[in-house]
């Protein structure tokens, strides 16, 4: 019902708003998972105040929330039933397979050298590229790391033998958790709750704020504090709805994506710490991992992971590790 009444809602916005092309005002609508308050929503906020300030009221963006799944969304921006949404990279890469390469365990040695291949002539080009596949790349968004979290306590490589754990329908993180003896589990991320509460999975993974706002905790309070991902977040545009804009147009939107990220930043970072903070009094157990980042970064799995990668990506992984 919820995804019905959001495809309702999109297509209303869609085709009214289409009639609106030649006359004073444009009104076009970004979508996202997550409620409002949460970080990427913010900063999808900032971006559509910008575009709305610097276009002086010509260029309308409704931001929508709590939208069904992201891989919905990247379809609807695909075929131009949405103008915008913020996903993840991951099922993006369902779509733009370089992608795949952020999904690599400990690709990314901290946040500094995430953002530093992000702002990077990688990152850029990734954007840039993503033409060439019907969409138009905005901006990454801070996603924070990512770890495992159980119904059991598991801090042990050998422990994850059988656990079936969620991941995003993404081939490198299936294929990552079926190296560690676990059982991948593939589905959208707003359907986790409920796979907890019917023991369809006894594990997932993903960040600290997101195991906060989905409710995560509630059901799995084992945290391994791992970060063995950063998998970026992208806000995206669909090409049909830029190659209808004016060249000035399409300029002001894209210069407001990029400035909405130092607000959607310091979001995040605020947003992380209420979140730990929140989930430490709600009974989280945050456990270390034993030898299992030593074990996790051996060369056997890396290798396992890398041979999956056409050799233009296993080149793209080696200018990543280089990036200072």
């Amino acid at each position: 019902m919820k995804k019905v009444l959001f495809l309702l809602t999109v297509s209303f916005l869609f085709f009214s708003c289409k009639k609106q092309w030649t006359g004073e005002h444009i009104t076009l609508t970004l979508a996202d998972i997550q409620p409002q308050g949460y970080p990427t929503v913010i900063g999808c906020q900032e971006f559509a105040n910008l575009v709305n300030e610097r276009s002086q009221g010509k260029i309308i963006i409704q931001v929508q929330t709590d939208a069904p799944n992201e891989s919905d969304l990247i379809e609807y921006v695909h075929s131009g039933k949405l103008d915008f949404a913020r996903v993840s990279t991951g099922p993006l890469s369902n779509r733009y397979p370089d992608f795949q390469v952020f999904s690599i365990p400990f690709i990314f040695r901290d946040g500094s050298h995430f953002w530093n291949v992000m702002n990077g002539p990688i990152g850029t080009n990734m954007l840039n590229d993503l033409w060439n596949y019907g969409f138009v790349g905005l901006n990454y968004y801070e996603s924070g790391a990512r770890s495992f979290y159980f119904t059991k306590p598991i801090s042990h490589i050998d422990e994850f033998k059988g656990v079936r754990i969620r991941v995003q329908n993404n081939p490198m993180m299936i294929l990552f958790v079926k190296a560690l003896g676990a059982v991948p589990y593939p589905i959208e991320y707003t359907d986790v709750y409920a796979a907890f509460a019917n023991n369809a999975i006894q594990g997932a993974e993903n960040n600290i704020p997101s195991y906060w706002a989905g409710k995560h905790a509630e059901m799995a309070r084992y945290y391994l504090l791992d970060n063995h991902t950063r998998i970026p977040d992208i806000l995206i545009g669909s090409k049909k709805t830029f190659q209808a804009l004016s060249e000035e147009d399409a300029a002001l939107i894209k210069k407001a994506a990029q400035d909405s990220v130092a607000v959607q930043r310091l979001a995040w970072e605020e947003y992380e710490l209420a979140a730990t903070r929140a989930i430490s009094k709600q009974g989280t157990v945050f456990l270390a991992p034993q030898k299992y980042k030593n074990d996790l970064q051996m060369s056997s799995l890396t290798a396992i992971l890398l041979n999956q990668l056409n050799s233009n990506y296993q080149m793209l992984f080696e200018e990543i590790q280089h990036t200072k």
